[in-house]
């Protein structure tokens, strides 16, 4: 067989090339070319507004000429999708902090994006942008909870469109009705009277008592268990059912983990990917949207379709659980809807419920039973601030000397400040002008034109190290975070002076309605369980069930998805407390 010559083996790759048809690399050049193209012309932008920043350096103590400013384009490769890919890929934070370390300083943590084919994404990572923008009383949120309602929960836009209308108060019917049963202090100790026995029932309900070895010890029983895995159904059990009502939990006893499955589907949902894309998401909603359907059409039969009056009638009924509830379906039947078209809109209660609450108590506990922190006795101390409150006799604490608890508090503000990735979204209906950089009369300010979206990130206030001084690196957890001496040199619970570095609930007008029984909650949960229990740290599970010498880390979902879930589990070794 002949060898080639040297010339034809160097001709052989061109030869190949021009016996390849057009049609197969021309579109190949064409895609290069205009990924090139979009970089060259993205960068050229972005650099011709940063001069304009460097004109007005941002300063922090506002010694500078004021300049009001577009966001800074940061330069992107693919046409439509641009940062889309990273921000829907990223882990959690790190999308942030990637954006954080790209931007100049000169940029004052101010940028805009391109995502999802829209290049008026606006973000401000700043508490100084935080604040501004919570503190705005011509910033609401009903277009995002529309966005939200429709697009996650599966709402017909008709009813979507109709809740966002507003009513003569100037609030919508949601705002009126989460005014009315969410935020009076009446309303929330109501709950709160429901919740607590129902908690203190399910404790000690042998059923739930999942995943655990029992070995006897003295005439009392220690029970070895996963924290979560034995914690999470029961606090979702005694939180579903003082706000929906105990025959959503008896007609449907998957719920609990439909629910786990659709809270993991919420975030493609909620990004609009449609069924093709992302099928199980779609099948998810559709199984715990039948349950709920299911549930109210049950209770129309059995009140006859005489739903008991929201405010005049009792706190809590079986059917349909709160008063909140009740005015929601109340209100919906009014309006003409079917239980088909209802269950979307309770569905987002159930989830509001649920979704942060459960799991930032989760937190609380893994960190009070963790012995290899620094501090050897942290559980010790918030179990003898717990037990220095009053109980009564069906074992209610006094909520009010519960939640201020100074140390209690300090571990639940860090634990939402650590955990809670949350954005703060604005549809922006008017043109706006906003700080940037770090607050001062003398800070440049952005320019935000109106139709564009607004994003302010939780993640990048709350680890924020110019935020968060101190000997412990706002990425780890400090118990003693929020505690700062008073005039007699006692610790008291403080949230600082630097406004808009902490907002797990959101901000504004638009702050979470059930913020206030979302604490009382969480600290009667945890009071109730240090109450009752001993525990005693056995060791860590990774998220594959397999034994490790590592604290739980978070689990990986798309950025903004709420209080973020342990990635593990805290194996405990529990006793009755005698």
């Amino acid at each position: 067989m002949a060898t080639p010559s040297l010339e034809a083996t160097m001709t052989m790759p061109l030869r190949v090339i021009q016996q390849v048809r057009p049609s197969i690399w021309m579109p190949l050049v064409f895609l290069a070319l205009l990924v090139i193209g979009t970089y060259v012309v993205s960068t050229i932008r972005y650099h011709l507004v940063l001069r304009q920043y460097r004109a007005h350096p941002v300063s922090p103590h506002g010694q500078k000429a004021l300049g009001v400013l577009p966001t800074l384009p940061l330069p992107y490769m693919l046409p439509f999708v641009g940062h889309s890919l990273g921000f829907l890929m990223s882990a959690p934070g790190a999308f942030w902090k990637r954006l954080g370390k790209a931007l100049p300083a000169a940029a004052g943590g101010a940028c805009r994006l391109m995502i999802a084919g829209r290049h008026d994404q606006h973000v401000l990572l700043t508490p100084a942008s935080m604040a501004a923008v919570t503190n705005n009383r011509t910033l609401g949120r009903h277009l995002v909870s529309r966005d939200v309602a429709v697009y996650a929960l599966g709402v017909e836009i008709r009813d979507a469109n109709h809740s966002s209308l507003r009513t003569d108060k100037g609030r919508t019917p949601e705002e009126e009705i989460f005014g009315e049963h969410l935020l009076r202090a009446d309303r929330t100790a109501e709950l709160i009277t429901t919740f607590t026995p129902e908690l203190r029932s399910v404790l000690t309900n042998p059923a739930f008592n999942i995943n655990g070895s029992e070995e006897t010890s003295g005439s009392e029983v220690a029970r070895e268990v996963s924290l979560c895995e034995w914690l999470w159904p029961q606090v979702f059990h005694a939180s579903t059912l003082t706000i929906m009502g105990r025959d959503l939990l008896s007609m449907n006893p998957t719920l609990p983990a439909d629910y786990e499955a659709f809270e993991e589907a919420f975030a493609e949902l909620l990004w609009g990917l449609p069924r093709w894309l992302a099928p199980r998401a779609h099948r998810t909603r559709d199984k715990i949207l039948a349950s709920v359907e299911g549930w109210l059409a049950s209770a129309l039969v059995a009140t006859s379709g005489e739903i008991p009056d929201p405010v005049k009638g009792p706190a809590w009924e079986p059917h349909l659980g709160s008063r909140v509830v009740r005015a929601f379906v109340r209100r919906q039947l009014d309006y003409g809807m079917t239980p088909h078209r209802m269950a979307p809109s309770s569905l987002g209660l159930l989830l509001a419920v649920n979704t942060n609450t459960v799991v930032a108590t989760l937190w609380i506990l893994m960190h009070l039973v963790d012995r290899t922190d620094q501090d050897q006795t942290l559980l010790p101390r918030v179990r003898a601030e717990v037990d220095s409150v009053p109980v009564a006799a069906d074992g209610t604490p006094d909520v009010k000397r519960l939640t201020e608890l100074p140390l209690l508090q300090s571990v639940y503000a860090e634990v939402l400040r650590l955990y809670v990735d949350i954005i703060i979204l604005r549809y922006l209906e008017t043109d706006l002008t906003l700080p940037i950089g770090h607050g001062g009369d003398g800070t440049p300010q952005v320019q935000l034109p109106k139709g564009g979206v607004l994003h302010v990130p939780t993640w990048s206030v709350h680890h924020d190290p110019a935020a968060w001084p101190g000997v412990v690196p706002p990425d780890e957890f400090d118990a003693e975070r929020f505690l700062v001496p008073d005039e007699k040199g006692e610790m008291t619970f403080s949230l600082g002076s630097m406004p808009g570095r902490w907002a797990p609930y959101g901000g504004g007008k638009p702050m979470c309605p059930g913020r206030f029984f979302a604490k009382q909650e969480i600290f009667v949960t945890v009071a109730t369980l240090l109450r009752m229990y001993d525990f005693e740290k056995v060791g860590y599970l990774d998220g594959k069930g397999k034994r490790t010498d590592k604290f739980p880390g978070v689990k990986s979902r798309l950025a903004g998805g709420g209080t973020l879930r342990p990635d593990g589990d805290h194996r405990v070794r529990m006793e009755r407390r005698k």
